[in-house]
């Protein structure tokens, strides 16, 4: 309440402060104007089950925490991830972009639908436990079919990457052939990584981007 000489007073209301609901929706609807500006593109990541598909897309969407309680338990068929390039360490380009990730079982038995995404793709992630070599061969059989079901057309540039390398291996003879077979499986390079630990997952990530909007620069080692 001010006062003014004569003793008038004007008696004023105080501003509420925003609810947490109001500023929860401005900051959405603030990143959704922002997104619908940005360059965007589909890409896929593409494994069998348990291999850590979601948390791997979990982890492309929180690159800075550290080591996640557990792996990601919600199954998501597709996922939006804002990048800020001059963040990635492999890029340092001043942009943001969109990928929109499709994220698809490696196992799925129907490949005529499956398929249908394949073509829409700038490039594919495939995802396979680097402990078990059959989740390898899983994620190899799936490129292979994929090449099948488009017959003349060309697929999608794609990595392969050997997650849960943080975990004990089974045999250290068996690993060294999962990863001979990992690199020469077509891809365009071959990582290892733990999505959960956060162990290595710049080269991956920076690898799709590259893939997906620099086609033609050299990827991380």
């Amino acid at each position: 309440m001010d006062s003014f000489p004569g003793g008038f007073c004007i008696s004023r209301r105080r501003k509420r402060p925003p609810s947490p609901s109001f500023e929860s929706n401005l900051r959405k609807m603030i990143v959704k104007r922002k997104a619908t500006r940005l360059r965007s593109e589909n890409i896929g990541v593409i494994g069998a089950e348990f291999s850590g598909r979601n948390t791997l897309v979990r982890r492309f969407l929180n690159m800075s925490e550290g080591p996640f309680d557990r792996p990601e338990d919600q199954k998501y068929s597709r996922r939006s991830v804002l990048v800020e390039l001059s963040n990635r360490p492999n890029i340092r380009q001043a942009e943001t972009v969109k990928l929109e990730v499709y994220i698809l079982n490696a196992r799925s038995r129907s490949y005529e639908n499956f398929c249908q995404f394949i073509p829409n793709l700038k490039s594919i992630a495939m995802i396979f436990d680097v402990r078990y070599e059959r989740t390898l061969n899983i994620a190899i059989s799936c490129m292979n079919r994929i090449r099948q079901q488009l017959e003349d057309s060309p697929p999608p540039p794609f990595i392969m990457i050997g997650n849960k390398i943080d975990l004990e291996v089974l045999s250290f003879n068996a690993l060294i052939s999962i990863r001979e077979t990992a690199r020469d499986c077509g891809a365009e390079k071959y990582y290892e990584c733990s999505a959960l630990n956060n162990t290595n997952v710049d080269p991956v990530l920076d690898a799709i981007l590259l893939l997906t909007f620099f086609p033609g620069r050299p990827l991380p080692r």
